[in-house]
């Protein structure tokens, strides 16, 4: 008795083969090829995979239709597939959407992809394009947009595909494409800022772990500035010094790390004088130590925050940020609070830039465009830099800490970090000749300091950095 079995499915026929070939191939190195024939296969064999994921989207497809995943237990398909090979769910579910969306949307795309012409990626796009035309498009159009977008699919980018699809109107309404990108573009714009989100977790070793989803063009910008800053030939982040082998910090830092540094020296950079007020007072942060500590370099600094920090990080910020000098008595009352207006013109500040080639703090290397105006210290007192005395003969002024207050047992520093004005240019020797002598006004030049304009207004721009120079 003869008995006949039903002839396997194409599908599970071709899976057999697939996995047969793959099977001969499994432990062949490609060492051995020759450097043309190796660089041929790498395309071959991502349009293999392309093919490959097209075939599992249409199984995919097919178990969503059918609702298999409630028959075996599972909360949706793309659980279903993940749990089957131990995949990822989120990858499951576009598998699941793509396939979906190709099959009502975009067959020729699907066809393409099963050809191996287009990545999944590609489809995706072309995919989504299609399900967001209008309905007043007929099918005869909507032929000729998908047609279209294949054929650019094999020259373009990914994202220039992505602009390419924003205009695909000028296949089937050429005089109206400028006004469709428009709404298309608005409308995502309007999305992404409902999306967009920050979150900042403190983990408690002196660092903060974070992420965000903010709008492509204010992502371009932040990466554009982080980008500049750390750069190789930038001299903007300090990477440390050189190692014995000669390798410099900077090629030794990854990517990730470059970046982040970059972050930190932007946000210390950022105006505050530019942003929103509260109660008349701008974003500032300030930072209180003692002026004996900060002339040492022994001690610790406090945040407004309570947030503790060394004091060598304090003496750092003290270079860019405004300095506000403040007496208090040993209640503590505050007896006296100083100024931040800077005493330098702008035509001093470009002496200063032409004779100094930079910051002259230990240690710092900015350049002089970033905000950088010293203040040296002569006989007890603030010498003011006049363009005579500007010039590459002049000697440099020696800056050994930042400063500014009076020195006493009850004296304090409050620096506000992160200010766009620059900080007040005097010794702390002049403060205290003046403290000595209340009768003199607040506004009167510091002794022993001269303007090479008299009638020239300090500089107020917007630049937020400034090193005190104290001499021995």
């Amino acid at each position: 008795m003869s008995h006949s079995f039903p002839a396997p499915h194409p599908l599970q026929v071709c899976l057999d083969a697939v996995e047969a070939a793959f099977d001969g191939a499994a432990m062949v190195s490609p060492d051995s090829l020759e450097d043309e024939a190796l660089t041929a296969l790498s395309p071959r064999s991502q349009r293999v995979v392309a093919r490959a994921q097209e075939f599992a989207m249409r199984i995919a497809g097919s178990l969503d239709k059918r609702d298999l995943a409630k028959k075996y237990g599972a909360t949706s398909t793309g659980a279903m597939i993940a749990d089957s090979f131990g995949g990822s769910r989120a990858e499951a579910d576009k598998m699941v959407r793509v396939a979906q969306t190709l099959e009502t949307q975009a067959p020729t795309t699907r066809q393409a992809m099963a050809s191996g012409q287009l990545s999944l990626a590609q489809a995706d796009i072309i995919a989504k394009t299609m399900a967001n035309l209008t309905t007043d498009v007929t099918p005869l159009q909507r032929d000729a947009a998908e047609t279209t977008l294949i054929a650019d699919a094999k020259t373009l980018t990914l994202k220039d595909l992505r602009r390419r699809a924003d205009r695909i109107a000028d296949t089937f309404a050429p005089e109206e494409v400028d006004q469709i990108e428009g709404d298309i573009l608005q409308a995502r714009e309007k999305a992404a800022r409902t999306k967009t989100e920050l979150w900042m977790i403190d983990q408690r070793d002196g660092t903060y772990r974070g992420g965000f989803i903010i709008p492509e063009m204010a992502a371009d910008m932040l990466k554009t500035a982080l980008d500049a800053i750390c750069a190789p030939r930038s001299q903007a982040l300090d990477y440390g010094a050189d190692i014995d082998d000669g390798t410099s910090a900077h090629a030794r830092l990854s990517y990730k790390s470059k970046q982040g540094l970059a972050l930190c020296e932007l946000i210390e950079h950022i105006p505050s004088d530019q942003l929103p007020q509260s109660g008349g007072v701008g974003a500032n942060l300030t930072i209180n130590f003692d002026y004996d500590q900060l002339v040492s370099g022994i001690g610790a600094a406090t945040l407004s925050t309570g947030t503790r920090i060394s004091i060598h990080e304090a003496r750092r910020l003290a270079c860019e940020a405004k300095l506000i000098p403040m007496v208090f008595d040993s209640k503590p009352v505050p007896l006296d609070l100083g100024r931040d207006a800077r005493v330098f013109n702008k035509y001093q500040r470009a002496a200063l830039a032409i004779r100094d080639r930079g910051c002259t703090f230990p240690g710092c290397d900015r350049p002089p465009n970033w905000g950088y105006l010293p203040a040296r210290s002569a006989r007890g007192s603030a010498k003011a830099i006049t363009p005579a005395t500007a010039g590459p003969m002049a000697e440099p002024p020696i800056s050994k800490t930042a400063s500014s207050s009076a020195t006493s047992t009850t004296t304090s520093s409050t620096t506000t970090a992160g200010e766009s004005d620059s900080p007040k240019t005097e010794h702390p020797n002049t403060y205290r000749q003046r403290r000595s002598t209340p009768n003199k006004g607040r506004d009167e030049t510091p002794a022993g300091t001269s303007n090479a304009n008299e009638n020239e207004q300090p500089e107020t721009s917007g630049e937020n950095s400034v090193c005190f120079g104290v001499e021995e």
